[in-house]
């Protein structure tokens, strides 16, 4: 279990401990556009994919988590499907409710840390076109009532979305990939068998890209071989977003409505690295 999810369990279950660094106060986060103030006798934490609340009487914990959905009957289907997220499983109970005018409520019961859980959570569309907020309000089903509905309503009420100005790396990013390829190679090879694998995406002036992805897969033991491959490609338009950590993110945007996106960091010698994998950066004149 990761650090991360003993300190959730352990404010899940009980009241706070000295588990948190006890921020107070207003939150800004300027990459994301969006601020938020921890409710009076709450206290809070960054964590790696979003921002934990725990309170020093109430057990149970308020999670705030960053989307990146812009349309609020999207998320209304989302949200009927429920929440399956790193130990949490959470089904709808009822059905969802309308929060203002950006924004959707539901109660969900199910699953956190293998314990029996049940929360309300709230779902807010961000106008500005970022990042929006899922706000969950979570607890054991002994402890559970009405006033979980408060607190995320409370947390709700006291988000304030603005427009982001783009940090100077994420413009320097986007000006750089412009008329770019980005090729992936991956080579394995043993006694037993090996695979390959590439990836290149080529990134055009006009914004628009066209991705390519194959691998395979080859076994050899004991007189037995086997052997599979994998194609993927498709076309659509790119772009170059702050992630939520003012970072650069690359997003692919396919014509049939899938999305790829792509953490961009630089590591070693110059190397670009998109989700933690070295790909080479060239520049392909046919796409310039």
């Amino acid at each position: 279990m990761s650090k991360r999810a003993l300190i959730i369990l352990f404010i899940f279950l009980y009241p706070l401990s000295n588990l948190l660094a006890q921020e107070t106060g207003t939150k800004d986060y300027p990459a994301l556009g969006i601020s938020f103030t921890i409710p009076a006798g709450w206290v809070g934490q960054e964590m790696e994919e979003g921002y934990l609340m725990a309170s020093e009487t109430e057990a149970g914990l308020i999670l705030l988590l960053p989307h990146e959905e812009n349309n609020l009957e999207n998320l209304k289907r989302e949200a009927q499907g429920g929440v399956n997220d790193e130990g949490i499983s959470l089904a709808l109970k009822g059905s969802i409710t309308n929060f203002g005018d950006n924004g959707i409520g539901g109660e969900y019961s199910g699953v956190l840390q293998g314990t029996n859980a049940q929360g309300y959570l709230i779902g807010l569309i961000n106008p500005y076109g970022a990042y929006g907020l899922t706000i969950m309000a979570l607890t054991d089903e002994a402890n559970y009532g009405p006033k979980y509905k408060t607190f995320a309503e409370t947390v709700a009420n006291n988000i304030r979305f603005y427009e982001v100005k783009i940090p100077p790396v994420v413009l320097e990013w986007q000006e750089r990939l412009m008329g770019s390829k980005l090729t992936y190679l991956s080579s394995y090879s043993s006694g037993g068998g090996g695979s390959n694998a590439r990836t290149t995406i080529n990134l055009c002036r006009d914004r628009s890209f066209s991705f390519t992805s194959s691998s395979s897969l080859s076994i050899d033991v004991g007189g037995a071989f086997g052997s599979s491959s994998s194609n993927d490609n498709g076309t659509g338009l790119w772009e170059v977003i702050s992630n939520t950590t003012g970072g650069p993110r690359l997003i692919l945007n396919f014509q049939d409505g899938n999305q790829n996106s792509y953490d961009i960091t630089v590591e070693g010698n110059n190397e670009t690295h998109l989700n933690g994998r070295l790909y080479f950066l060239t520049y392909d004149p046919q796409c310039y």
